[in-house]
């Protein structure tokens, strides 16, 4: 987990280090156990957001999700605002079995899709279809 090279730093790596190791069984193939959402959970948990909605009078009911991308191979990377608007949200995520994938957004937090954007938040051509391995981003409005 840790090498200690002498080139070009030779105090490189030197110290005290913190592992932490985790395990997740699952039946089937990798992809099919969602082990990668699960990797991310391990190793970055959620930070809790408080989140009111007017939809859910700031209550989400055990069958509501606060954000779904509708396809199981799609990663959330980020939501986040957007650099240059205090009233658009930047959705990030990614293909990660190596198929396409079909994006649709639901959520519980009254924002709508806006603008397919790329890393920089420029607006670039819509698409719904995902092709594998792709970073996506999506602008997001909320609803007046």
């Amino acid at each position: 987990l840790l090498r200690g090279s002498r080139w070009p730093d030779p105090e490189a790596d030197l110290g005290v280090h913190q592992f932490n190791y985790g395990f997740y069984s699952h039946r089937g193939h990798w992809r099919h156990g969602q082990t990668v959402p699960q990797g991310y959970g391990f190793n970055r948990p959620l930070r809790p957001w408080q989140c009111v909605s007017s939809a859910t009078n700031g209550r989400l009911t055990p069958s509501q999700s606060l954000l779904a991308l509708g396809a199981d191979n799609l990663c959330l990377m980020a939501l986040k605002q957007a650099e240059e608007s205090d009233k658009s949200w930047i959705l990030r995520f990614y293909e990660y079995w190596g198929q396409p994938a079909c994006f649709t957004l639901s959520n519980a937090l009254n924002l709508d899709l806006a603008d397919r954007v790329n890393l920089l938040e420029e607006i670039i051509e819509p698409c719904h279809q995902i092709n594998p391995w792709a970073i996506v981003s999506f602008a997001l409005r909320a609803r007046d």
